[in-house]
């Protein structure tokens, strides 16, 4: 996982799965580097490119979840972008999409 800072905009780019064996050490590093590039930059959105995650289970949906809340407690805004089709379904069954902003 890779991110890289664009105006006021933090992005990761997700790759390959987001299940129940990677997705506690892909949240805390996520959180981690949040909260180190506040430090030194001031953001407004923290964004999800979802185009190369081929697969996400329900504990990576957690994974959603549980960085929507931290974002919004440090006052950003989370966006998902361009979910592969299988991943979207899952967001879609889920309702996270009810909850979160998400660009096909």
């Amino acid at each position: 996982m890779n991110y890289y800072i664009e105006d006021d905009k933090l992005v990761f780019k997700l790759e390959g799965k987001l299940i129940m064996s990677n997705s506690d050490n892909t949240k805390n590093k996520i959180k981690h580097d949040i909260d180190e590039v506040l430090k030194e930059d001031k953001l407004e959105y923290v964004i999800f490119d979802l185009q190369d995650l081929e697969f996400i289970d329900s504990t990576g949906v957690g994974v959603f979840i549980s960085i929507f809340k931290f974002v919004k407690e440090r006052d950003l805004d989370l966006k998902l972008l361009q979910p592969q089709d299988i991943v979207r379904k899952v967001l879609t069954i889920t309702k996270i999409d009810n909850i979160m902003a998400i660009e096909y």
